[in-house]
């Protein structure tokens, strides 16, 4: 069965309507959000809804009627205003670039879950079953949310992602409070919403680059790292998918072969990357072949054998203490905070913190151990 849903909600496509819903939810100490979006053809995700709820109230905001929401946007940049969300990252992400906007306060019920040791992302359809005994309906999960009409099922399901939202924010805040866990929500969320957790440096895109079976010679790597940065950038400033520049296979291609010959190059990029964008893309494969090798720092086998078993370890240590105090192991010491540690790297994030009360003496302990 699907979810029951109150048939008192506001579809909003007028400045007028906006400006009274948020006076009838102004003195609202939470607001439950969700966004619907599209992120196909372009770099940016492309914004086509905000459902807001207070518990009583709750919206639908049609982001195509041109509507300004800067009143909404500074009430969710005051710290008394808790915005939750469900895997808030790429929502937060959105608010940031469509608004210059991250919220003052925000409770992500995903974190809150694992937080209690419930388990590591959860899905809202399963949180919302599991708390409140409602199955919702997930056949809008992939839907063209740009094109109007909205279908009535598309708008429920938009509308149960925040209806929902604010009974399980209320048992879960409960529950974080009575264990004292509240202050490890707000460090978590003050660690990770912050723009470097979403806007990727085109310096390090080379590393997100897809190579068939890892198979790449060292010395070829500088080449593979120019032509990256220049289609993040290009992506970016044009708004495209990074595949509709050039994808991953073209890039490899390109980085393993030097192309001095200029018909050469036609050749192999022939059908595969538009006429449009082949000067700009040999310019940038003749300025990434004259830049100076990458300087890795290359480990043994040896000494990548001791690593590992180094992490597994303390990833031993880190499910101990996760039983012992109830989190999800996954959140408490994630594998690349793990070799963070091992590595010896400055500041460590297991020895701060939330992190640093719970689990850190005891990864100090077994780390000076081996």
């Amino acid at each position: 069965m699907g979810g029951v849903l109150t048939p008192s909600w506001t579809w909003i496509t007028r400045q007028e309507v906006l400006l009274k819903f948020l006076g009838r939810i102004e003195d609202a100490p939470w607001l439950a959000l969700d966004t619907e979006f599209l992120r196909i053809h372009t770099y940016y995700p492309k914004l086509c809804l905000i459902q807001i709820s207070d518990g009583t109230e709750h919206a639908i905001i049609d982001m195509q009627a041109g509507l300004d929401l800067s009143v909404l946007v500074e009430r969710l940049r005051r710290s008394n205003r808790i915005s939750v969300l469900h895997a808030c990252l790429q929502d937060v992400e959105i608010m940031h670039h469509d608004f210059d906007l991250i919220p003052g306060s925000v409770f992500d019920t995903q974190i809150a879950w694992a937080l209690l040791g419930h388990g590591f992302q959860i899905s809202y359809a399963n949180m919302v079953e599991e708390r409140l005994g409602i199955v919702l309906d997930k056949s809008q999960v992939r839907s063209w949310w740009d094109r109007r009409p909205l279908k009535p099922a598309q708008l429920q399901y938009a509308l149960a992602d925040v209806v929902h939202l604010g009974p399980i924010y209320q048992q879960l805040s409960e529950e974080l409070e009575a264990k004292g866990r509240l202050i490890w929500m707000q460090e978590e969320m003050k660690r990770t919403l912050t723009p470097s957790a979403w806007v990727p440096d085109p310096n390090q895109m080379w590393k997100r680059v897809h190579i068939p079976n890892g198979n790449m010679p060292s010395e070829r790597l500088h080449v593979l790292q120019g032509l990256a940065r220049w289609r993040e950038l290009l992506a970016r400033r044009q708004d495209r998918a990074r595949v509709r520049v050039a994808s991953d296979e073209v890039l490899v291609d390109l980085a393993c072969t030097p192309f001095r010959d200029r018909q050469a190059f036609e050749r192999a990029v022939a059908g595969r990357v538009s006429r449009k964008l082949q000067e700009r893309l040999w310019k940038t494969l003749q300025l990434a072949e004259d830049c100076p090798p990458l300087s890795l720092k290359s480990m043994s086998r040896e000494e990548r054998g001791e690593q590992r078993r180094k992490v597994r370890i303390l990833a031993g240590v880190v499910r101990k203490v996760a039983e012992e105090i109830g989190v999800a192991p996954e959140l408490l010491a994630p594998r690349v905070m793990v070799e963070e540690l091992v590595r010896q790297s400055p500041d460590p994030i297991l020895l701060q913190g939330w992190r640093g009360e719970t689990v850190g003496p005891a990864l100090t302990e077994a780390l000076n151990a081996l």
